[in-house]
C-alpha cells in the first residue's frame, strides 16, 4: 500500500478517532519509521514502516 492510498481511506473516518494496531488478538503501541536507503529524510524516503514496539522486543529476546 503507497501513504497517498493509506491517507485517502483514513480520510473516510473521524479524525478524532484513537488508531491501534490488532495483533493477537491484543492492542499494542506502535511507532512509525522511515528510511530504506542512507541519507533519506521523511519527506524523500523509499517505505514508511508501521513498527509494533512490543512485538519487536520480545522477537529479539525469544532469539536470545
Amino acid at each position: 500500500m503507497k501513504v497517498n492510498q493509506l491517507i485517502k481511506e483514513l480520510s473516510e473516518y473521524n479524525p478524532d478517532a484513537d488508531i491501534t494496531v490488532i495483533a493477537h488478538n491484543k492492542s499494542y503501541d506502535f511507532s512509525i519509521c522511515y528510511g530504506f536507503s542512507e541519507g533519506r529524510k521523511k519527506d524523500n524516503c523509499e517505505s514508511v514502516d508501521i513498527y509494533v514496539d512490543d512485538l519487536c522486543v520480545s522477537e529479539l529476546l525469544n532469539d536470545m
